[in-house]
């Protein structure tokens, strides 16, 4: 799984899409980068999952 999410970070990085949410594409902010930097989501998106 991880490395599924780590490949699916590298293909947004190489797309240009990197850091910006997935769901609400507003950017992702840098602490969170920092603790996932894997993510697709931004806080307030990753919340709505739960």
């Amino acid at each position: 799984m991880q490395i599924s999410a780590i490949d699916a970070a590298i293909d947004r990085l190489n797309g240009g899409t990197y850091g910006q949410c997935a769901k609400c594409h507003h950017p992702i902010g840098n602490e969170r980068l920092a603790a996932v930097p894997y993510t697709p989501f931004c806080i307030d998106c990753a919340k709505s999952f739960r």
